[in-house]
């Protein structure tokens, strides 16, 4: 009874987190329907399927093919593109004829020739427009990006970018105003390998193209056959890549655990992975999906940058941080000398009065000097003891000295010195230095 309870239970938990599908024929068309929000899988010229991929709930719906189309030409030779908030197009592989999937219809929408001159190129849509950009056709490599023009129904030059080759097989993502996407080249050497550059990007308001930098080689396959390319995706040798450009990071899924896989996408927060079986008389398509999130913590196996980092890099840093603490230490250090020199400005015509009462008496006297029992005028007014007036005689002379050493920018101990009397060496005397006298004249005190 337990082992049989354990095994619904797991049943109940694979099915929440993963749905699976089966499909009689080897070809099919498949995308996700963002206006329906359901997986579309198209293999059959009368009909459609749709799968809500929340609810497990499938739905077939009818399909009146285009006249001017063949069904076969339509599974083998045109391209998907859907995104959020547009509408799904069908865009032939060589670009020139346009298809749209209108209620149950596709329909031809363009004015277009049949191109066939823009092979192996990345298809993305932007504000519900097709685009195309790089591919190869006539013998040559393109550097440009086309545009399907609605109004016109034909399709025009949106840009050039010189010295930069893209193919099917190179990542990009279209983020609000942006296209990003890697440059790159093919090098045949047995077989066609993948060798990636540098990361670039279009801004389609400046109309203006970027080179955001050197790509780390260990963050693209390397010298293996890409196996399956959607958008910003790459499968190779069982490890699946996720790039986000805007966040400079690649993140890798290793998908050994997942055999004869044969398609991959990533919509809408789910992983749909398609699979083949070979059975005794029969071959059978598998289609499963699971949460995104579901994914990530099932195969997820690294994390890595996407532009190499400076080899220099470090030493950069420490020299930058070296500079800054230089700079801080230069800033702080001013900053104590202005608070000094502004502590010392505003102590202009601001002395305390019995500082300013003291030097007016000291400058009354010729030689600048004077003896102690002279100050008791200045600290006498309440009739205090003999105590007392020596201790206020001592702070009265503390604060002239200090007040009088910010404002003739002197030492404290320089502003006055103290001698023995001529006549009485019992008797002391006080004596101004001249520099304070001198600054007086000038005005400085004023």
């Amino acid at each position: 009874m337990k082992v049989v309870f354990t095994f619904v239970v797991l049943f109940f938990l694979s099915s929440l987190f993963s749905q699976n599908y089966t499909f009689k024929n080897k070809g099919q068309l498949m995308f996700y329907d963002y206006q329906a929000s359901k997986f579309c899988i198209i293999e059959d010229s009368t009909h459609r399927i749709l799968i809500d991929l929340s609810t497990n709930r499938m739905e077939k719906r009818p399909l009146h093919l285009d006249s001017q189309i063949h069904f076969s030409d339509l599974l083998s030779n045109y391209k998907v593109l859907t995104e959020k908030g547009a509408d799904v197009y069908f865009v032939d592989k060589g670009c020139g004829y346009v298809l749209l999937l209108r209620n149950d219809s596709i329909v031809r929408i363009d004015k277009s020739f049949h191109h066939q001159n823009q092979y192996n190129a990345s298809y993305f849509l932007y504000k519900n427009s097709p685009h195309v950009f790089g591919g190869y056709g006539f013998f040559n490599f393109k550097d440009y990006m086309l545009k399907y023009d609605h109004n016109l129904c034909q399709w025009f030059m949106q840009t050039r970018l010189t010295n930069y080759s893209c193919s099917d097989r190179n990542p990009y993502m279209v983020c609000k105003n942006k296209y990003y996407g890697v440059s790159g080249k093919i090098v045949t050497d047995g077989e066609s390998n993948y060798f990636f550059e540098n990361l670039i990007s279009y801004n389609f308001s400046t109309q203006k193209w970027k080179n955001l930098g050197e790509i780390d080689p260990s963050a693209f396959p390397k010298k293996e056959k890409i196996e399956i390319a959607h958008k910003n995706l790459l499968v190779s040798l069982h490890k699946l890549y996720l790039y986000d450009f805007q966040k400079n990071e690649v993140e890798i899924f290793d998908l050994k655990n997942i055999p004869s896989l044969k398609d991959v996408y990533i919509e809408n927060g789910r992983v749909i992975m398609k699979r083949s079986i070979t059975r005794v008389v029969q071959y059978e398509t598998l289609i499963s999906s699971m949460p995104l999130g579901v994914f990530k913590s099932k195969y997820l196996i690294s994390k890595k940058a996407i532009i190499a980092p400076d080899p220099n890099f470090k030493l950069l840093l420490l020299m930058s941080l070296l500079i800054l603490g230089t700079l801080l230490v230069v800033f702080f250090e001013y900053r104590r000398r202005r608070s000094c020199k502004v502590k010392r400005i505003q102590t202009n015509g601001k002395i305390s009065k019995s500082t300013q009462k003291l030097l007016t008496l000291w400058l009354t006297k010729d030689d600048l000097s004077l003896e102690y029992s002279q100050l008791n005028d200045l600290v006498n007014e309440d009739s205090p003891s003999v105590d007392a007036i020596k201790k206020r005689r001592e702070n009265l002379l503390d604060l002239f000295k200090y007040e009088i050493s910010l404002k003739c920018n002197l030492a404290p101990n320089d502003v006055f010195t103290t001698t023995q009397h001529v006549n009485d060496k019992r008797m002391k005397v006080i004596i101004l230095n001249p520099v304070v006298k001198i600054m007086v004249d000038k005005g400085e005190f004023s």
